[in-house]
């Protein structure tokens, strides 16, 4: 599992990197379509993060948004480090600020959105510590 586990870390790091190169580039001009699409990056950074703590804690990742919702909100109960991150309130803010309201309803803060990304980049450490 842990060959499994690396594999997600390292597709979180990589769209986290595409994130921040976007946001920057995206930022002063004010680029509506590069800032929706760097936060759908960094929504993909938490996705993958999330994946590898599914994978270290002996879940399936499972599709949907729904579905890792429930099973983290599961784990945390069981596992008091998961509880302690609280990944699932992080996944949960992810998926509402960077995927929902940004990327799919084109409304944003530029502040919250950079704030946002630098969350996931914590996400992962998080993930990669647990």
């Amino acid at each position: 599992m842990r060959n499994g586990r690396d594999a997600y870390l390292g597709q979180a790091r990589r769209f986290l990197t595409l994130a921040e190169k976007e946001f920057t580039q995206a930022r002063g001009p004010r680029d509506d379509a590069g800032i929706r699409q760097a936060a759908e990056k960094a929504w993909g950074a938490v996705v993958q993060a999330t994946n590898a703590i599914l994978v270290r804690y002996g879940a399936k990742p499972g599709v949907g948004t729904g579905r890792k919702q429930d099973t983290l909100g599961r784990l945390e109960m069981r596992e008091p480090r998961l509880r302690a991150a609280h990944v699932s309130d992080r996944y949960s803010a992810a998926l509402l600020v960077l995927h929902a309201r940004c990327f799919y309803d084109g409304d944003y803060n530029l502040d919250i959105v950079e704030r946002e990304i630098r969350r996931a980049g914590d996400y992962i450490q998080t993930a990669s510590r647990l």
